[in-house]
């Protein structure tokens, strides 16, 4: 049997650049990149409120981490509840705990989530500017052909600054906000499942399958409850509207036929008919059974007496007290919830990968200059303008002839037979000592053309001290 021949170099230096190449093209390493040249501290804020923090705070002690202060927040509570039920009295102690616990949760808390959200602000900015840039140093009409091509439809001029801006941002969004938010979720569930696992003896196993049986009870009976009910009613509202329009339309077409017959009882009666449908299939009795089972559901019935029992049968069995079984449901809970959050962040990055090929057919552009290119082409503020001298100027017209009250002044013969002395002639329109704001030079008004044939007519400034031209004043 012949051995599997191992891969060369080459072919691991192929793959290995391939896939640098595109990570490299990858919208969010595009991003990234852009960020480190735009604003570095942005790149690390952004790295250290989504990454590094979470991270850093499960390491810290308790009081110094969201989640333990959560769980001791919980238990806190529960305690102080117990304690109620028990007849044990309040304890100021456990108040004034539970007090400052939550006092320091929200500090830390909502530090964590201004710097979230001052990250996120900025990177949305940086966003529209990435697409801004694109759509100032790509050719005319590129983004609009591209966003065409990929999509399959033409977007305005005006609007497409708004809709790659989009696209983009859902990239930046699923890199910034979900994928942390996934790390974050498996991190916190396999930590709480641990927790879970350490008291495993004080756990029944219908303890941790009830919360699952009972919603997927709840989900099959509104289930259940659309397709029987609530479907039914929508089909037949929908087809008494169109009975109800046609009706109405028949008779404001037809009036004319239907007074000279005097069929007005007669219509009016199918309408009555019509109203009495409606009632009956939107407020009947299919809709007070749904209400019923609402109002049910709403009072959480199944889920209390589910619970009540259990919680019978584990302390029963388990030998523990009821704020145990209390403190160890909604840490259950608590896993459950983190689950179904997981599971929402896991669905939305599925959505978002989609879009990835997408978005980066918009951002890979072929551009006619970069912004490092003209940066040393041209300064970063434009010079002010101050003054401006105009020396030796001559105005041709190539067109069909000047005005006519200017051909009285300046005929066109004599302007061509003194072109070539004029040229050697030495015309300044302007002095650097002039300063006289009445300086100023008749140019001419052009009104009809003189007649058939371009002439090639110059005109001068030759006067002594030409017009300056400043900011600020008119000419």
């Amino acid at each position: 049997m012949p051995k599997p021949r191992k891969p060369s170099a080459k072919l691991i230096i192929r793959v290995v650049r391939a896939l640098v190449r595109w990570g490299r093209s990858a919208p969010i390493v595009q991003f990234y990149l852009y960020m480190w040249r735009r604003d570095r501290s942005l790149l690390v804020l952004n790295v250290l409120s989504n990454y590094l923090l979470p991270l850093l705070m499960e390491m810290l002690p308790w009081y110094l981490c969201i989640r333990k202060l959560s769980k001791q927040l919980r238990l806190t509570r529960t305690n102080i509840e117990h304690g109620l039920v028990l007849g044990r009295g309040l304890s100021p102690s456990r108040v004034v705990a539970m007090g400052g616990m939550t006092v320091l949760y929200s500090i830390l808390f909502n530090l964590l989530e201004i710097l979230r959200a001052r990250a996120h602000l900025g990177s949305q900015l940086m966003t529209r500017r990435l697409v801004m840039e694109k759509i100032l140093f790509s050719e005319i009409g590129a983004v609009e052909r591209r966003y065409e091509e990929v999509f399959g439809e033409a977007v305005r001029p005006e609007d497409m600054e708004s809709h790659v801006f989009q696209d983009v941002h859902d990239t930046v969004i699923f890199f910034e906000v979900t994928i942390p938010s996934i790390i974050r979720g498996v991190a916190e569930l396999m930590r709480e499942c641990y927790e879970l696992w350490i008291q495993r003896e004080k756990i029944d196993v219908l303890a941790l399958a009830r919360p699952f049986i009972v919603n997927t009870v709840l989900e099959a009976v509104n289930l259940a409850r659309w397709h029987y009910i609530e479907e039914k009613q929508e089909i037949v509202r929908l087809r008494n509207r169109l009975r109800m329009i046609k009706a109405i339309s028949n008779m404001c077409e037809g009036l004319s036929d239907v007074q000279v017959n005097n069929m007005q009882n007669y219509q009016l009666k199918v309408l009555d008919g019509l109203i009495q449908r409606e009632v009956e299939g939107r407020q009947g009795v299919s809709k007070y059974l749904s209400m019923v089972y609402e109002t049910i559901d709403n009072r959480s019935l199944i889920d209390f007496i589910t619970e009540t029992y259990l919680a019978h049968w584990v302390m029963r069995t388990r030998g523990i007290t009821h704020e145990t079984f209390t403190n160890i449901r909604n840490e259950i809970l608590h896993v459950v919830m983190a689950g179904s959050r997981l599971w929402k962040q896991f669905k939305r990055a599925a959505g978002v990968m989609d879009a990835q090929y997408r978005v980066i057919q918009l951002l890979d552009l072929e551009m006619f200059s970069s912004e490092a290119k003209l940066s040393t082409v041209a300064t970063e503020q434009p010079e002010e303008f101050k003054i401006c001298r105009i020396r030796s100027v001559y105005f041709n017209y190539m067109t069909e002839g000047l005005g006519r009250g200017f051909e009285e002044s300046y005929p066109a013969e004599e302007l061509r037979e003194n072109k070539e002395a004029d040229e050697k002639k030495n015309y300044f329109s302007g002095d650097e000592n002039s300063r006289n704001p009445n300086d100023s030079a008749v140019i001419g008004e052009l009104s009809q053309p003189l007649g058939e044939g371009d002439i090639e007519d110059q005109l001068r400034i030759s006067e002594p001290n030409g017009i300056i031209l400043e900011r600020g004043r008119s000419y």
